[in-house]
């Protein structure tokens, strides 16, 4: 079930015409908040040992953007930190004698607990942090057992005005002590005076639109490691200090958002209308009163358009899901980074029409069609507050710049030091700890739980010291799906596979706020 609206025109809800079941929790990529999380994985589990609890439980984290205050509703980074640290502090433990037991699946029973009760229950306020020590969680290797958490560890993601760099307070508060938030450290990377490198897969999660320049040139110098990096987080502070004018009403549909890929939202097949957001000012929303268009029934589909010289892939998400959902993936159900999320595969000036959900590889479409009135406001509700009511693409290709070989060479200070190659080589190495594995919660066991992550996340873990792989490449050959153009009996098209070499940061990132209750 999916949803279509919006505050000022008044929009119903997209529904997936045959499916029944909402989306749940949040997503991951490689970026730099994993390296650092890594390499900082003893202190911070020296840290929560000093809580002297049993059973802890971690909680979603904050984000502040700038002067802004903080919130839990900034993309989906403070909801991926829930999943870096469970996943750290359980791989930190010995599994012949552990210290304590991490509970997993807080967020979930904190947020039944708030609907049951008709009161919000977060960390932020005494009441909150009291009403939290109520829950009842699974053991995160063993969800049969159930238990009470004697501490909950969180905190902020704090995120400077001008979106380089980011540190992550982390706090905790006991049950013997509800009253005192209690810090536990910051996180800020080995750099003086810096904090944590904003890459662009940072600034896709933190839910930012940005483009990347496609006329970078390589200098042969370690800053052409930062050039694309800065070129996004260039775009996307423009785009929140540029003033937004009253909207006028618009007659047609964008021809691009953001970057090459042009996207239009159609309904029964006419051109929904699209503007950038004066209430989120980063964002695009939709726009105009279209009394002709949000009727319950009418069907929702997607036109995507490679306006640049060069093969990109795209990653198109609807309330979370993404519109190949022949795996479920989804930005609410973080079981692998974005980056290798199935995307369609565009060729350069080709028209390419989506006409809905694909379901397998012969083209199978669920359609998305437009709810009622009623039905999307309960549809809302029930959603994840990260991506409800939002369409997200996430666009990747070839890297815009060229890296330098800097082995051997004269050393420059960098935001990363003077080694930024075996950085971003370990943060695309630590890409894995920010996802969650489905089946941990049935593995009955600490140790089965340790190498389960470890399969999976492939990190290193020696008498608790954690540790990336080195040896994994950055760059790699994927197989991907993509809808043909061409037409057949089924809805969506015959679905071909094809490889096609792509950054894992992403080049673009577009978010529309289409519904908002």
């Amino acid at each position: 079930m999916l949803s279509f609206a919006l505050r000022r025109a008044r929009f119903q809800s997209f529904v997936v015409a045959f499916a029944t079941v909402l989306l749940t929790s949040p997503a991951a990529r490689a970026d730099q908040i994993d390296r650092v999380m890594v390499e900082d994985a003893g202190a911070i589990a020296k840290a929560v040992l000093g809580l002297k609890a049993k059973n802890i439980a971690v909680l979603k984290f904050q984000v502040k953007m700038g002067d802004a205050a903080p919130t839990f509703n900034c993309g989906t980074e403070g909801a991926e930190m829930i999943h870096r640290l469970e996943n750290l502090l359980v791989l930190s433990l010995d599994p012949r004698n552990p210290d304590y037991t991490v509970l997993s699946k807080a967020g979930q029973a904190a947020s039944a607990l708030a609907k049951s009760i008709k009161t919000p229950v977060d960390w932020t306020s005494v009441d909150g942090r009291k009403k939290l020590f109520e829950l009842k969680l699974p053991v995160s290797w063993n969800e049969k057992d159930i238990r009470n958490p004697d501490a909950y560890v969180t905190g902020t993601v704090i995120v400077s005005k001008n979106l380089q760099e980011v540190k992550i307070e982390l706090a905790a508060f006991a049950k013997s002590d509800p009253a005192t938030l209690k810090k536990l450290g910051t996180l800020a990377g080995s750099m003086a005076n810096r904090g944590i490198w904003t890459d662009r897969s940072m600034l896709a999660s933190l839910g930012q639109t940005y483009t990347t320049s496609r006329d970078l040139k390589a200098t042969g110098k370690p800053r052409d490691f930062f050039a694309a990096d800065e070129s996004a987080i260039s775009d996307a502070v423009s785009r929140e200090a540029t003033p937004v004018a009253p909207a006028k009403e618009p007659t047609s549909g964008v021809a691009s958002l953001a970057g090459p890929i042009s996207l239009k939202i159609n309904l029964d097949g006419q051109s929904v209308p699209i503007q950038a957001d004066e209430g989120r000012r980063a964002d695009y929303k939709i726009a105009g009163k279209l009394p002709a268009n949000g009727a319950a029934g009418q069907k929702v589909t997607f036109t995507l358009v490679n306006n640049h010289t060069e093969k990109l892939a795209v990653l198109l998400c609807l309330n979370g899901r993404n519109t190949i959902a022949l795996d479920g993936e989804s930005l609410d159900t973080l079981d692998k980074p974005r980056s290798k999320f199935r995307m369609y595969v565009l060729e350069p000036k080709v028209v390419y029409e989506i006409k809905g959900f694909l379901k397998d590889d012969k083209g199978t479409i669920g359609e998305i069609v437009v709810a009622p009135e009623d039905e999307s406001a309960t549809l809302y509700d029930q959603m994840n507050p990260e991506t409800r009511g939002k369409i997200q693409m996430f666009v990747y290709g070839p890297a815009p710049v060229r890296t330098p070989d800097i082995s051997g060479g004269p050393t420059e200070t960098t935001p990363l030091g003077d080694d930024p190659e075996t950085a971003f080589d370990n943060a695309f190495a630590a890409s894995g700890l920010a996802t969650a594995d489905k089946t941990m919660g049935t593995l009955g066991s600490l140790e089965a739980a340790q190498k389960s992550l470890k399969d999976r996340t492939k990190l290193a873990v020696s008498d608790g010291k954690i540790s990336p792989d080195s040896k994994l490449a950055r760059g790699r050959s994927r197989g991907l799906f993509i809808e043909s153009n061409q037409p057949t009996s089924t809805a969506g098209g015959q679905v071909q596979v094809v490889k096609f070499t792509y950054d894992e940061q992403p080049l673009d990132s577009v978010v529309i706020n289409y519904y908002v209750k």
